[in-house]
């Protein structure tokens, strides 16, 4: 098939050329030659046309996300894209790629393949789970069908690696268990945290009247110890309602790690070995509930080494790029992150364990509540973070706890004293509870204050019209009246510059989090005792 181009055109021909001798009579002598050509320049168009189109469906199968291979029925491999081969570049046979099939689903491979190969049923959109690497397991969704070529059977297998995907849905799965127990836990921590601010109360107005050589001092501190113990455990059950925005304030994440370390370690053998770099920026994020992640994972380290060793901390900023979150499947944006590292040299955490150690409830403790990693789970949530864990049986757990930065200096605040200025003014105090009313009325008074008390907002806004009143304290909810957050609204058309503090046992209440924004000047949540609401009436007026 020879190409011959013609003169008087620009298109290329081909002919298949058949050349042969003619000889005279005798057959001895070559007379003439003969030729035969045949035009085949159709069929090269053909052909070529068919190879551009092979490349054309090669390049877009190689740069397809998809991973896409043909095998026999031996599992043999025929061909597979680009893709495929990145993934899978180890697996230089599809014979031994059930060896790397995560063991709790072999079974559920090896029946859909049987049936497959003996016609009975095609597989499609199987899920299993398929090592990558030495320890990862990513998840992968399947479909096979069978294809003739050539009187030949094959199998076109197309996967998707879903683990991004598995791990959206875990997590959402998670929040929707946390946020559940919320709608229970918020309603029965408001109420308790009114309890425990009542006996509070009246404990520290008993303490600031009775003789420092009492007998009886001793035990109004170990109640007071006890209550304050009672009251983060409400906040931690507050910690999961739905909806709960973090009080953010600048704070010295490094002061924050050594002062609570230093706290749960008292007592044990176990010692902290820190790694603190001096950050170029500060954390913006509710001090009490980065308090309460630092304290639970320090709590489940000690644990976790009942003969004793090192705990080792530490805390840097790092900027994470958006092919690192892919790569280790995190949930958050690019951008500037805190990283915090706390690692132990405990027992470990079983492999089956590691994706239900958030889940509420969830614990391998004896005497656990499985409360600790689902309070972590959702604080980091909540300030848009994200929290990751590895383990090793035997050798030891290691939690990375990334939160977003803030590029702003914080300097160190001067230490501040105990004593408490008398307080001048004339405060309203609105709550729903007797016990309340009575308690600030008496102890707001002990510090110098003019104290007038509301049930509701109906009342509050009638004591408003007709006293002169420097400041008002409002608690958010008021059963079967006007809360703080209608009340102010009401007080503002009488007086628009009034000065009113918003306070609440819900301190998931996003007033509690932004009382600016609602009219309010400032928020405290209960319990709060009368000598802490002093402080910040005094810094008000």
């Amino acid at each position: 098939g020879n190409a011959i181009q013609f003169e008087d055109c620009r298109e290329e021909y081909y002919f298949d050329n058949f050349i042969y001798p003619v000889f005279d009579d005798n057959k001895e002598k070559v007379i003439m030659v003969a030729v035969y050509a045949s035009d085949i320049s159709q069929r090269k168009k053909i052909e070529k046309s068919l190879k551009q189109s092979e490349e054309r469906f090669r390049l877009v199968l190689d740069t397809s996300h998809d991973l896409i291979t043909i095998i026999d029925k031996n599992l043999n491999t025929i061909w597979a894209n680009k893709t495929w081969l990145d993934v899978f570049k180890d697996l230089k046979n599809s014979k031994n790629s059930m060896e790397k099939v995560h063991p709790d689903d072999k079974q559920k491979i090896s029946a859909a393949w049987q049936n497959m190969i003996n016609g009975k049923e095609n597989i499609t959109n199987i899920q299993y789970r398929y090592k990558i690497d030495k320890e990862k397991y990513n998840h992968f969704e399947t479909t096979v069908r069978k294809i003739i070529q050539k009187d030949k059977e094959m199998f076109c297998v197309i996967a998707h690696d879903i683990t991004e995907r598995i791990k959206a849905e875990e997590e959402r799965q998670t929040i929707q268990k946390l946020e559940s127990i919320g709608l229970l836990a918020g309603g029965i921590a408001h109420d308790f945290n009114n309890l425990i601010n009542g006996i509070l109360g009246n404990i520290s107005l008993t303490q600031m009247v009775i003789d420092d050589k009492d007998a009886a001092l001793e035990k109004l501190r170990a109640s007071e110890k006890i209550l304050n113990q009672a009251s983060h455990l409400t906040h931690q059950l507050l910690t999961f309602s739905k909806g709960g925005t973090p009080i953010k304030e600048l704070i010295n994440i490094q002061e924050l790690i050594l002062e609570v370390s230093e706290f749960a370690l008292a007592g044990s053998n176990i010692y902290l070995e820190c790694d603190l770099d001096e950050s170029k920026f500060n954390l913006n994020a509710d001090k009490g509930q980065i308090r309460q992640v630092i304290q639970n994972l320090i709590i489940n380290a000690k644990h976790a080494m009942p003969q004793g060793g090192a705990i080792k901390m530490s805390c840097k900023d790092v900027y994470l790029e958006k092919e690192t979150i892919c790569r280790c499947n995190f949930r958050i944006g690019a951008g500037i992150y805190l990283k915090i590292i706390i690692k132990d040299e405990g027992i470990g955490i079983a492999k089956e364990h590691l994706t239900k150690i958030f889940d509420p409830y969830f614990t391998t403790k004896s005497d656990g509540h499985g409360l600790g990693l689902s309070v972590v789970f959702s604080i980091i949530s909540k300030h848009h973070g994200c929290i990751n864990v590895t383990s090793v049986l035997g050798e030891g757990t290691v939690f990375e706890i990334y939160l977003p930065g803030l590029e702003d200096k914080l300097d160190k605040e001067e230490s501040k004293s105990d004593h408490i200025s008398s307080g001048k003014g004339r405060v309203l105090f609105m709550d729903d509870e007797e016990f309340m009313r009575l308690l600030f009325q008496e102890g707001l008074g002990m510090f110098g204050f003019d104290v007038f008390t509301a049930a509701n907002g109906e009342e509050a806004i009638d004591l408003y019209k007709k006293d002169k009143i420097d400041i008002v304290v409002l608690d958010l909810t008021i059963k079967g009246g006007k809360g703080g957050k209608e009340t102010i609204q009401e007080l503002k058309k009488i007086n628009p510059n009034i000065k009113a503090i918003a306070i609440s046992g819900y301190t998931n209440d996003p007033v509690i989090s932004n009382p600016k924004e609602y009219g309010f000047i400032a928020s405290v949540s209960k319990p709060c005792s009368p000598r802490n609401l002093t402080t910040i009436i005094n810094q008000i007026l």
